[in-house]
């Protein structure tokens, strides 16, 4: 009942032109950044360690940047909840390039890395509406059942699959003969009694879920990666990237090395679009590199 009320609250206000709520967002910004400051000090350290040659001019028109791209990403969520496909799709262009031929071809099932950059809800649906495939896409489980409850049913508007992280290796191996692909925001830190691949990212060691890349090089499945590149205000480009065709042969970290190498390129590219409110080194003390 809850979940019903919460979601039509959002669905009245997403009937909004996307104009009006960015509007809103401005002032969210405005009251976010010079007042509340959402985790301010978790961003200001983030991006510290993660930009250690920027001064302190650099890393604050940074930090301004990313709040100011943070309250956009409220109204673009918001506005998914009755946005149209055809909509969704004019917002969000693809760039057909010879990988994502690869990935709408592949005869296997297709294990895709993104990331918590750019837009990653927009850029993920709009990937699956370019399919013929059916797409299933990892989630953790959200503590508070109203929260958890709202991006599932956000989430699978337009035929993706959320699947908790825990079952969705076993889902996938499960339907591989109809060829399903697998989305995975893999710069997700792993938890404690989690298996993790540590790793190196903007300079600090800390660890990745092991569960896709495991899964590739014990199947010999196709790894690829989703870039999510903002263009401008409510308009991005999504490319598919291959990472990996011959993931049996990949010794093992191979795979999330080239994951993380291409995702740090694309960090220092538009620094203020990726999470840094995430608290993604917060295990980098206990570290065994790969």
């Amino acid at each position: 009942m809850a979940t019903r009320i919460v979601y039509s609250l959002l669905y009245i206000l997403s009937l909004l032109p996307l104009g009006a709520l960015y509007a809103l967002s401005d002032i969210f910004f405005l009251i976010n950044f010079y007042g509340a400051g959402y985790r301010r000090e978790i961003i200001r350290s983030n991006l510290q360690h993660a930009f250690p040659e920027k001064d302190r001019e650099a890393l604050r028109r940074t930090e301004k940047q990313f709040y100011r791209h943070f309250a956009n990403l409220m109204a673009e969520t918001v506005k998914l909840v009755s946005m149209s496909a055809g909509s969704l799709l004019e917002r969000v262009k693809l760039v057909e390039n010879e990988d994502f031929k690869h990935l709408a071809n592949t005869p296997k099932t297709a294990i895709v890395l993104t990331a918590h950059y750019g837009n990653w809800e927009w850029g993920g649906m709009a990937l699956d509406l370019h399919m013929q495939k059916k797409t299933m896409a990892a989630y953790k489980v959200q503590r508070s059942a109203i929260a958890d409850n709202l991006m599932h049913r956000l989430r699978s508007r337009f035929g993706i699959e959320p699947v908790p992280m825990k079952l969705i290796l076993r889902r996938l191996l499960r339907e591989q003969d109809t060829a399903p692909i697998g989305i995975f925001i893999a710069d997700q830190t792993s938890t404690q009694g989690e298996a993790g691949l540590w790793m190196e990212f903007m300079h600090r060691e800390v660890p990745f879920f092991a569960g896709p890349e495991s899964m590739a090089r014990r199947f010999d499945l196709p790894v690829y990666m989703l870039f999510i590149h903002r263009r401008k205000r409510g308009r991005y480009e999504i490319r598919v990237e291959l990472i990996s065709d011959n993931s049996n042969e990949m010794r093992e970290g191979d795979i999330m090395k080239m994951y993380i190498r291409k995702l740090e390129n694309a960090l220092r590219q538009q620094p203020p679009f990726w999470l840094w409110s995430h608290r993604r080194w917060k295990h980098a003390d206990r570290r065994v590199i790969f």
